[in-house]
């Protein structure tokens, strides 16, 4: 008998996670044998592995029959010490434990955030229930907004250099700040790879500075991942009352699969944000909270002291080394050097994502006449024909572009670009 029990209508309109969907694409496709270059997911291992320090502490607190109890709802209290110790002494970011809650990933987080802040009573005369995004837009940025409230977020489209439109974000504010609950800040940037530079922060938090009741939200999960000797800039550094910080140790330490994000900010907004966690998951896996811990303070246990940002700086050195391959082959591939954008590769300032525009390719005849309308297809085209695996900008509200992913080795950068030049 058919099941005829409604779906909720705010969870028909939350599109599927694109970075999961061509993850399980690709999984199916070497299950069957097939050759795939993966540029689409966002992940840095089997590249790029967890520290091995912590792969130890990792291997002790997995095995141990004492660590497979639940924590309070924030989080191991030993844990939230270390990191707030962590935030003051390598971020300047000053959050006392009990402003910290820790969570089974940051996107975990930044959605319980949004459901503290956004669900209204279908009473309320005036919500303010509008989230502000500078698009192109990670997922969650889009997904969380629609599933809390039923409205997509407000999408202020960045300038050519992925930059924040200043002039059309303060616009915005002015017209509509009575509504606005949020504003979602992210840097380094996924999809674009490009890093907000402290002048542009600035600039940022003075406009929202006008409007204390409007919370920002800074995702700060690429953080550690900033080239070129630029110094990384939190929206909390200037409105730390205003500011609820995301992070975690997915890219970080690159440890996706083992789900541990965090929040910080004010704790009149960490409070309910913990209650809801004790409602919804209960807690996060202890035996990683207390290896991050020992992790961050050192494996005093064996009388050796770890420099805990050297891991998260070998991991960005490798990466400023993937970023030099991958550009390096792109430029000596002709049709690939077509590309819009490519001549601005030296945005890609943080994070690990090349963001490159394929109008020019969309719009050829030849192109047209295989079928391909739109980077969806294209994406799928590439995939289907050439094996190589991307995400359509689309998926990011912004068309025409393809995001590419440089955290693999060298042996896959190199053959996988030839055989995207291929496709092109």
């Amino acid at each position: 008998m058919e099941c005829k029990i409604p779906i909720s209508n705010n969870v028909k309109e939350v599109p599927e996670s694109p970075t999961l969907a061509v993850g399980a694409t690709i999984r199916k496709l070497k299950g069957e044998g097939k050759k795939v270059y993966d540029f689409g997911v966002g992940e840095l291992n089997p590249y790029i592995s967890v520290p091995k320090e912590l792969r130890s502490l990792l291997s002790y607190y997995n095995g141990s029959p004492n660590y497979l109890h639940y924590t309070a709802a924030a989080g191991d209290a030993q844990f939230i010490k270390d990191l707030s110790q962590d935030f003051k002494q390598n971020w300047n970011q000053n959050y006392e434990p009990s402003q910290i809650a820790i969570f089974p990933g940051p996107k975990d987080a930044f959605g319980k955030a949004c459901l503290a802040l956004l669900l209204q009573p279908a009473t309320t005369s005036s919500p303010r229930n509008r989230v502000v995004v500078f698009s192109p837009i990670y997922e969650a940025f889009y997904a969380m907004p629609v599933l809390a409230t039923g409205l997509p977020p407000i999408q202020i489209p960045s300038l050519p250099s992925f930059l924040p439109d200043l002039e059309v974000f303060s616009k915005t504010l002015e017209q509509h700040h009575s509504t606005i609950s949020i504003v979602v800040i992210n840097s380094p940037n996924n999809p674009t790879g490009v890093f907000y530079p402290e002048e542009t922060m600035k600039k940022l938090t003075s406009i929202i500075s006008q409007y204390p009741e409007i919370a920002i939200f800074s995702d700060e999960v690429y953080r550690s991942i900033v080239f070129e000797d630029q110094k990384f800039t939190s929206p909390a550094h200037f409105l730390p009352n205003q500011t609820l910080v995301f992070g975690g140790i997915s890219k970080e330490f690159a440890g996706t699969g083992l789900r541990i994000g965090w929040c910080a900010g004010p704790k009149v907004l960490i409070d309910p944000i913990i209650k809801l966690t004790g409602c919804i998951s209960s807690c996060v896996n202890l035996p990683v909270q207390k290896a991050m811990s020992d992790y961050l303070c050192g494996e005093e246990k064996k009388g050796k002291e770890i420099e805990t940002m050297e891991g998260r700086k070998e991991i960005c050195r490798e990466l400023k080394e993937r970023r030099r391959v991958f550009f390096e082959c792109w430029e000596k591939l002709e049709w690939l050097r077509q590309c819009e954008g490519w001549e601005n590769n030296g945005s890609v300032g943080g994070a690990f994502y090349f963001f490159v525009g394929v109008k020019r390719y969309l719009n050829d005849e030849k192109v047209k006449a295989k079928g391909i309308k739109g980077d969806e297809e294209l994406a799928k085209w590439l995939l289907d024909n050439f094996g190589v695996s991307t995400i359509p900008g689309s998926k990011f509200g912004w068309e025409g572009h393809l995001r590419m992913c440089f955290a693999r080795d060298e042996e896959m950068l190199r053959d996988g670009l030839a055989q995207l030049n291929e496709g092109f």
